[in-house]
C-alpha cells in the first residue's frame, strides 16, 4: 500500500524509484523506506506503448506517470461505448479496444489493493474513483514542479548507487599490453559480496552474508564461526520450534544429546534447541571454511581499493591471491590472512613493474590509489573516472564526480512511517495482529519471548525421557504458526513417571 499526501515531495519520493523501458515505466511498491532499493521492492510495470506521447528518458518520468494516471481514470470514468465515441475519429477500432483495456488493466494495477493500491490521503470523502480523480487533478496542477523535482531525484538516485558500485563498460577504453581491450569481472557485485563464483557454487548459508563483521583482527576463524553461529540463534519460542520440525535439526539436536552437551538433568527445552541450533549452525559454517576465508580474503582486495579485476587474468589472479594461504586453518587470524593477502598483491603488481619501480606490501595502497586503472585490475576510484553514467548524473545535477549531493529531509519521508501505521483499516489491523500472534493464548508471545534460566523446567528426565518429549512435540508440524505452550505440571509429572 502506497500512502501518498497533498504535497509535491511526496510524490516525487515514490516516482524517484521509477525505471523506464521501451514502452513501459515500471514502480516499485515500497516495503518500508521509499530511498531503498532492496529486492524486497515489488514491481508494477505499465505499458505505455499506446500513449500519444512516447517519452524515452528519466527527464519525462513524472510526465509519463501523469499521462498513464490520467488514462486509467477515464477509462475507468467511461464505459466502452461511451470510450469508442470520443476516440472514434482518432483510432481505428482494434486500437480504441487496446487502449481501452490496456488503461483499465493500469487503473487496477495503480489504485487496487494487487497493485500499488495508491491511496491518496488528502482526497475528500467518496468513491475509490473519485479519490483517484482528486488525486491525478493534483498531479495535473503541480506538473512542471514534479518534473523538475522527480528529474533530479532520479539523478540523485543514479549518482549515488554509481558512485557505490560503478559501472564498467564490457569493453573499456583501458589498452592491455597484447593490444586487445580490457572487459572487467567484478569483485564486489551489487549482492555484497565479492566474486560471484565464490557465492554461487558454495552455497554459502545467508546467515553467514555478514561473516566479516566477526571474523577481524586477531579473531581466529573457529571463534569467528561460533560467534556468528552463537549470533543467528533464535531466540523467540515460535522460532525455535519451527526450527525442530526439520527432520535434519532434529538428527542435529540427537547428536547433540548424545555428545552430552544438552543438560539432561535440569533440562530446559527450548534452551536445548539453541544449542542444537548453535551446534548446526557452526557444523555448517565449518564445511564452508574455505569459502569463507575467501569471501574474507577478497573482501580485504576491496578494502585497499580493488574494484574489478581485468577478466582475461582474472580467474589467475584469484589463485595468486590466495597462495600459500592455508584454507583448513582453524585457528588463522584475519590479521594473519589480510598480510597475506597483502603479500600476494604486492608480488602479483611487482612482476608487471620494473626492479626500480617494484613496492612493499606497505606501500600497497597508495599504489593502488596512484594507478586506478592497469593491467591487472581498476580500482573504485578508477571505476568512478571510466563510467559514463556517474558522469552524466553528475553533470546533470551541477556537481563534480565525487562531490556529496546535499540532501533535505521532506515532509514525506518523516511522515511515512507514521502514515503507513496510522491509516490502516480495522481489517487491515485485525489481519495484522492475527498474523503478529499465536492462535495459542497460552504460549509466550513468539516477537518477544526469550530463552533465559526463566523458561518452564522440567526435572531429570533422561535421555530416553527427552528423545520422547521430542516425538511428542516435532509431530506436531508447524504449519499454521501453532507455538506449543510451555509443559504443565501436569505434563512434567507424566514425563517423569515414565
Amino acid at each position: 500500500m502506497v500512502f501518498l499526501h497533498n504535497d509535491v515531495n511526496d510524490i516525487v519520493d515514490f516516482l524517484r524509484s521509477a525505471d523506464l523501458g521501451h514502452g513501459t515505466v515500471t514502480i516499485y511498491r515500497h516495503a518500508s523506506d521509499l530511498y531503498d532499493d532492496s529486492p524486497k521492492y515489488q514491481e508494477f510495470t505499465i505499458d505505455t506503448q499506446d500513449l500519444d506521447e512516447q517519452i524515452k528518458d528519466h527527464t519525462h518520468v513524472a510526465d509519463q506517470f501523469i499521462k498513464i494516471v490520467g488514462n486509467a481514470v477515464e477509462a475507468q470514468e467511461l464505459n466502452f461505448n461511451e470510450y469508442f465515441q470520443k476516440y472514434s475519429g482518432k483510432y481505428d477500432s482494434q486500437t480504441i479496444y487496446n487502449r481501452y483495456s490496456q488503461s483499465r488493466k493500469d487503473y487496477t494495477k495503480l489504485f487496487d489493493s494487487d497493485g500499488l493500491n495508491i491511496k491518496y490521503i488528502d482526497a475528500a470523502p467518496g468513491t475509490s474513483l473519485e479519490g483517484a480523480q482528486q488525486f491525478l487533478n493534483f498531479l495535473r496542477q503541480h506538473q512542471p514542479e514534479l518534473r523538475d523535482k522527480v528529474e533530479r531525484a532520479i539523478n540523485v538516485r543514479v549518482y549515488e548507487k554509481e558512485m557505490k558500485s560503478p559501472t564498467l563498460l564490457p569493453d573499456s577504453d583501458y589498452q592491455l599490453p597484447d593490444g586487445s581491450f580490457a572487459q572487467w569481472e567484478y569483485i564486489k557485485p551489487e549482492q555484497e559480496w565479492q566474486p560471484k563464483q565464490v557465492w554461487e557454487t558454495s552455497k554459502i548459508p545467508q546467515y553467514a552474508a555478514d561473516f566479516g563483521d566477526y571474523f577481524f583482527e586477531d579473531t581466529t576463524l573457529d571463534d569467528a564461526i561460533y560467534n556468528c553461529a552463537d549470533d543467528n540463534t533464535d531466540i523467540s519460542w515460535y522460532d525455535l520450534n519451527q526450527w525442530m520440525t526439520d527432520q535434519d535439526h532434529i538428527d542435529t539436536f540427537e547428536e547433540t544429546l548424545e555428545e552430552g552437551l544438552i543438560n539432561t538433568r535440569d533440562f530446559d527445552y527450548h534452551q536445548a534447541v539453541q544449542i542444537a541450533q548453535t551446534e548446526h549452525m557452526r557444523n555448517t559454517l565449518t564445511e564452508h571454511k574455505e569459502d569463507l576465508i575467501k569471501m574474507a580474503g577478497w573482501e580485504r582486495a576491496a578494502e585497499l581499493g580493488i574494484y574489478a579485476l581485468e577478466r582475461n587474468t582474472a580467474e589467475e589472479a584469484g589463485e595468486l591471491l590466495f597462495d600459500q594461504v592455508d584454507l583448513t586453518d582453524d585457528q588463522m587470524t584475519r590479521d594473519t590472512l589480510n598480510s597475506s593477502i597483502d603479500a600476494n598483491l604486492t608480488e602479483m603488481i611487482n612482476e608487471q613493474l620494473p626492479e626500480e619501480q617494484q613496492i612493499r606490501p606497505n606501500e600497497l595502497q597508495e599504489w593502488i590509489k596512484q594507478n586506478p586503472r592497469n593491467p591487472l585490475f581498476v580500482s573504485l576510484e578508477g571505476a568512478r573516472m571510466e563510467s559514463t553514467t556517474l558522469k552524466n548524473a553528475a553533470e546533470k545535477l551541477g556537481i563534480k564526480v565525487g562531490d556529496p549531493v546535499e540532501k533535505k529531509q521532506t515532509k514525506a519521508q518523516a511522515q511515512v512511517s507514521v502514515e503507513s501505521s496510522t491509516n490502516l483499516t480495522k481489517e487491515d489491523m485485525s489481519i495484522q495482529a492475527s498474523e503478529d500472534h499465536s492462535p495459542d493464548a497460552n504460549a509466550p508471545d513468539p516477537t518477544t519471548e526469550k530463552v533465559s534460566e526463566s523458561s518452564p523446567v522440567v526435572q531429570p528426565l533422561g535421555k530416553e525421557g527427552i528423545r520422547n518429549l521430542i516425538t511428542e512435540r516435532t509431530q506436531q508440524k508447524i504449519q499454521h504458526v501453532e507455538t506449543p505452550a510451555p509443559l504443565t505440571q501436569q505434563q512434567e509429572q507424566q514425563h517423569l513417571n515414565r
